[in-house]
């Protein structure tokens, strides 16, 4: 999906699903992606914030009708 390497799923919440991926275009390193047919403004509020408690975003990808946030695996 939209260039990322499906490795495993990581869990599953009310309205996402969390995925280990490989992220070939980019030091093929390893990242966790959020999957959601609902678009969110998630991603923007938790871009506005720095803290060492808080995930980054890294990048935000739309596809037809699904939304995902790719974020450091942690």
């Amino acid at each position: 999906w939209c260039g990322f390497e499906l490795i495993a799923a990581l869990g599953t919440g009310a309205i996402a699903q969390v995925y280990l991926v490989k992220q070939p275009d980019l030091a093929s390193r390893l990242v966790a992606l959020k999957l959601t047919f609902r678009e969110s403004f998630e991603s923007h509020w938790l871009a506005t914030l720095q803290h060492s408690a808080i995930v980054p975003i890294y990048s935000t990808h739309v596809e037809k009708e699904l939304y995902g946030i790719c974020m450091p695996y942690l």
